[in-house]
């Protein structure tokens, strides 16, 4: 059995990434992880979205990398009303911005 690599698809001249951060408060990595999958589950809807990487660090730090077509495309997912809910942090949230 020989291997066949799968091809990339190629990405158009430009994309355009978003990062945001988190530290999750001990004892609320669960709450985290729901959060991340329902933020993971509206990016994919978005129009434009190519793919999502998750960077995690020690001391609850995790890093969120969100790749979208172009920046129309972006700024179109990051103004929208249910994104801006879900990312808003409130004192009482699991985690925080960073």
């Amino acid at each position: 059995m020989s291997y066949v690599p799968t091809p990339i698809p190629i990405d158009p001249a430009r994309t355009a990434t978003v990062v945001t951060s988190r530290a999750i408060r001990a004892g609320h990595e669960q709450d985290f992880e729901q959060w991340v999958t329902e933020l993971n589950r509206l990016a994919r809807a978005a129009p434009g979205y190519r793919a999502a990487i998750r960077l995690g660090q020690t001391a609850g730090f995790q890093h969120l990398l969100f790749r979208f077509d172009d920046r129309a495309a972006v700024e179109a997912w990051h103004e929208d009303a249910q994104i801006r809910a879900h990312v808003a942090c409130p004192p009482s949230a699991p985690m925080t911005k960073i």
